[in-house]
């Protein structure tokens, strides 16, 4: 009875009543309780809540991934969108700043755009910065980065708002421009940004460089011998004159700050080997160094010590500027070009046709050369064309200062046809002759020869007859004496052609006293007025037989009078000394004092030639001792119709 009743009880009431409960209620209630509980909970409230509060969904971008792009590539523009309200300008009709114009005044101002795989991108602004503004100003022609202006009153209207101009596609680009690049290809650390959602769009304000007068810049700067802004010959204003500055030591970063001081962008490209003609003038420096912080010439230093033996006018600078582009206007004018001449085409009234010559002058001809080829006039006038369809008269006036032919009030209309059957033949050139006197040999003459000379009317019949003299001379008795301001006149042609007489040998005038031939009506005029330009003595007119006296800058001497073949060669001068014939003005009837003594070449401007701001030299002079005597005091250089004391 013992072990029967032991071992059954024992065992059977153990394995059973441990092992279901114990395993049953363990997994189950740890494993389903933990995980439905946490992920639901933590991720969807976390997620949906952050992005959309921080970044608007109304503007993602649609780039893919930062692909590695070639960003020299890339092009830029300043953009305004259609249909804004506000103040965007993306273009001007103003080449270029107006003398004396201090108030950096924007010309254009809108937003950039960057051009990557045929599509145009607005720019983040909160990538864009000041440095990035004034490389993008330089790349527009521009001299100077203005304060931004925001977005709103570009468009006119709040981005966000519904009805505003919107900007879909956003360009995620960090420039970080060191502001004196060209373009914003050269910036050093072009990179994608992180950013990918914008708030605002990268503007720009550009303006002109304010002028000399208002910077107070010590050293002037101007362009010659091209006929459109932005590009000639470098001038400077150093030490009381105008002079060219040597190719020695001349760099990039100089070109960029002449550029930055006449109002413009930076350089394209700078010449250093006489590209423009040479200068009449001194040379003024070289081994010129300007940083690219320097606003103008001030800022730079150079090197003047024995100039004139280091260079030599052969290597004047000459520079392009990047200029602005103009608004687009409706073209009226283009050229039909036969063999060597181009006939005027305007578009009146919905058709083209040629422009009859009696339509044009020489004025509105200069600004057709310079608008539709960047070139110089040589001549207009007439002759037939094979050109089928319509003739226009009527008129073309322009004042001279303008860029293009739209800018000219253009009053034409159709005519059965040109008188004589020919249309108005206009030649452009990029060489033309400089005639330029030498104001060195006209000071030197007045200063070493003080006295003025006395002749009897008896002794001037020559003079007379050429109207070298007052005009009561030919009414005076032959035993008057005539009082004579004597002077030497060297016309030296500094241009890329040489300068030869339009009349044929056959028109020209023989004259018996002199026994030459004058080519030319008027070749030189000289005056002698008042401070105030009132005239002091009846000033005369000179028509000289043209020929080479002198050719400091030309291997050989081309023209001489003995053979008939009249001209100045580029690089020679025409020299007339005091002692011959007309070499001065009659003072007879002119009191001691004060006077401007003027003498101006190619006074009508026939034939053409690349620049007139150097055709005129004036002198101040004193007549004293009862017009027994003369002291000079200086001479300079300037343009027709200014008098300079």
């Amino acid at each position: 009875t013992t072990r029967p009743t032991t071992r059954p009880t024992t065992r059977p009431t153990t394995r059973p009543t441990t092992r279901p409960t114990t395993r049953p209620t363990t997994r189950p209630t740890t494993r389903p309780t933990t995980r439905p509980t946490t992920r639901p909970t933590t991720r969807p409230t976390t997620r949906p809540t952050t992005r959309p509060t921080t970044r608007p969904t109304t503007r993602p971008t649609t780039l893919p991934p930062l692909p590695i792009i070639d960003t020299s590539q890339l092009q830029y523009r300043l953009y305004c969108p259609s249909g804004r309200r506000g103040s965007c300008e993306e273009c001007s009709n103003t080449l270029e700043r107006q003398e004396g114009d201090c108030s950096r005044g924007h010309a254009v101002q809108g937003f950039i755009q960057a051009l990557y795989n045929g599509r145009w991108y607005a720019i983040d602004a909160e990538q864009w910065d000041s440095q990035d503004a004034q490389v993008m100003c330089n790349s527009l022609g521009y001299g100077v980065a203005l304060s931004t202006p925001s977005t709103v009153n570009l468009l006119g209207c709040e981005p966000r708002l519904p009805g505003c101009v919107q900007f879909e596609e956003i360009l995620p680009y960090d420039f970080n421009c060191a502001g004196a690049e060209g373009n914003l290809t050269q910036c050093s650390s072009i990179r994608w940004s992180t950013q990918r959602f914008v708030d605002a769009y990268a503007t720009i304000r550009c303006g002109f460089t304010p002028s000399r007068s208002c910077t107070g810049s010590s050293l002037e700067v101007r362009l010659r011998a091209s006929p459109y802004p932005g590009i000639g010959r470098v001038e400077v204003y150093h030490r009381g004159s105008w002079g060219s500055i040597c190719g020695t030591g001349f760099d990039q970063r100089d070109a960029n700050v002449i550029c930055k001081q006449l109002g413009y962008g930076l350089a394209k490209k700078f010449y250093t080997s006489n590209e423009f003609a040479e200068g009449p003038l001194n040379i003024h420096m070289y081994n010129l160094q300007c940083s690219s912080t320097a606003e103008s010439l001030s800022d730079c230093t150079f090197s003047d010590r024995r100039v004139n033996r280091v260079c030599k006018h052969n290597q004047d600078v000459a520079i392009e500027c990047t200029v602005p582009e103009q608004c687009p206007l409706t073209q009226r004018g283009r050229f039909h070009r036969e063999e060597q001449t181009n006939f005027l085409e305007a578009y009146v009234n919905g058709r083209w046709g040629l422009v009859c010559p009696d339509a044009l002058d020489k004025v509105d001809a200069r600004v057709l050369c310079k608008s539709l080829s960047k070139e110089f006039l040589q001549s207009l006038g007439s002759a037939r064309s094979s050109y089928r369809g319509p003739r226009y008269g009527g008129s073309l006036v322009c004042r001279g200062s303008e860029n293009r032919m739209e800018e000219c009030d253009i009053q034409l209309r159709q005519v059965s046809s040109c008188d004589g059957g020919a249309d108005a033949a206009i030649i452009c050139t990029t060489d033309l002759p400089d005639l330029v006197p030498d104001v060195d040999q006209l000071y030197s003459s007045l200063r070493n020869f003080p006295t003025i000379d006395r002749k009897t009317v008896r002794s001037l019949q020559c003079a007379i007859e050429e109207n070298c003299l007052a005009s009561d001379a030919a009414r005076a008795p032959s035993n008057q004496v005539r009082k004579l301001l004597r002077f030497d006149s060297l016309t030296m042609n500094y241009g890329k052609a040489d300068f030869r007489p339009l009349l044929d040998p056959s028109q020209w005038i023989y004259h018996d006293c002199h026994r030459h031939y004058h080519s030319f009506e008027i070749f030189v005029q000289y005056d002698l007025f008042h401070h105030d330009g009132r005239e002091a003595a009846e000033g005369h007119k000179a028509s000289f037989c043209l020929e080479d006296s002198i050719c400091p800058r030309a291997p050989a001497k081309k023209y001489e009078c003995f053979r008939r073949v009249q001209g100045i060669t580029a690089g020679c001068g025409d020299y007339y000394g005091r002692t011959l014939d007309c070499q001065w003005i009659d003072v007879t009837n002119v009191r001691d004092g004060s006077y401007l003594l003027q003498v101006s070449v190619n006074p009508q401007r026939d034939p053409e030639e690349a620049d007139y701001s150097n055709n005129v030299a004036t002198c101040n002079i004193v007549i004293q001792s009862n017009g027994a005597r003369i002291g000079v005091e200086s001479c300079s250089l300037s343009a027709y119709g200014r008098l300079i004391g």
